[in-house]
């Protein structure tokens, strides 16, 4: 899942995974063990993405077969995420969710309009 900052990505991604029994990926619980895994404070500050991708690997592989994974806060490129698939194979099925508060602004009709008009008047 991809969108803006407190869109709504955690809280969706968790509850799909609770409903549908997916297995739940989410970003920020993998940076801090990859960064323990590279050395803790001695690691990069930021971390290559090669690492990212052999720590999605090992998690793919120890899952059963048909089982579904959501990516919560994928952070990356859809260069990035095709590069991934190359190394731990391409999915059956992919669904990019991407989320954003850009919400339709509310447009006033006139039977609001007549709302304003008769509460001015009386």
């Amino acid at each position: 899942m991809q969108g803006t900052p407190f869109s709504g990505k955690t809280s969706l991604a968790r509850h799909l995974a609770e409903t549908f029994k997916y297995h739940l990926i989410d970003f920020e619980k993998v940076t801090p063990i990859i960064k323990e895994r590279l050395g803790g404070e001695e690691a990069p500050e930021e971390l290559p993405f090669e690492a990212y991708c052999k720590y999605f690997a090992e998690e793919i592989h120890k899952l059963e077969e048909g089982e579904m994974i959501i990516f919560d806060g994928w952070n990356q490129s859809i260069a990035d995420l095709k590069k991934l698939f190359h190394i731990v194979g391409n999915p059956k099925c992919l669904v990019k969710i991407p989320l954003t508060l850009d919400l339709p602004q509310y447009e006033q009709g006139p039977a609001h309009q007549n709302v304003q008009k008769k509460e001015g008047n009386g």
